[in-house]
């Protein structure tokens, strides 16, 4: 009795749900527009995609901003502490550049580094007297005795100076070149690295030369 009680129920259900059906083509256009149900869902399927590649950007931009901020913080921090010395060796300029690689945390994979002493004589010739490098592949660890292109207001200051320059090869959160071609299915929309260089330059503390014993 039961379960012939529920079929009945259900059966009127059925029943009651047919007939409040509306009939006619002009009667469901009309029943079609007064539904409002599922709105709701249509307003985010719009909204969905601004909101999304607006908050992906945003992303983008702060993780750009912030490995910025570390690329000139590293250039500065290693020229900085090896001008405080009168003489240095390699030991303690490799110690030098691992501190501003350990500035760049999960990024140092991305980063390339050197630190040189140059001197400007009175010519305004700047020449390099020592420099010592760390995972230097697209960035070119000065020479020896070649001119250093230091900036025109730089060689206004005959005399010695410490520089250190840092490049990183940043590419862009939400994929590499093959993760967009695969999901876009096309070759031209890559999100492609971008070199950036910092360099800074600080003039001995204690003594008017910053040597190296052994670069």
């Amino acid at each position: 009795m039961i379960g012939k009680r529920k079929y009945i129920h259900a059966s009127a259900a059925r029943v009651a749900m047919r007939a409040s059906r509306p009939k006619g083509l002009r009667a469901r256009l009309k029943h079609f527009a007064a539904d409002e149900r599922g709105t709701n869902a249509i307003e985010f399927v719009i909204a969905a995609p601004f909101f999304l590649t607006l908050m992906f950007g945003m992303i983008t931009l702060l993780d750009t901003q912030n490995m910025t901020t570390q690329g000139g913080k590293v250039s500065s921090t290693v020229a900085d502490i090896v001008a405080q010395s009168t003489l240095v060796n390699r030991e303690i300029i490799d110690a030098t550049l691992n501190a501003g690689e350990a500035i760049m945390g999960a990024r140092a994979s991305q980063l390339q580094l050197y630190v040189a002493g140059i001197n400007i004589n009175d010519d305004g010739e700047a020449r390099v007297l020592w420099a010592r490098g760390k995972n230097l592949s697209s960035l070119t660890l000065p020479a020896i005795g070649s001119i250093y292109p230091l900036a025109p207001a730089l060689l206004n200051n005959r005399g010695f100076i410490v520089t250190s320059k840092a490049r990183i090869e940043h590419r862009p959160l939400f994929g590499s070149g093959d993760d967009w071609s695969y999901w876009l299915g096309s070759n031209r929309l890559k999100a492609e690295s971008h070199t950036y260089d910092y360099e800074n330059s600080y003039v001995p503390r204690e003594d008017l030369i910053t040597n190296c014993s052994d670069c």
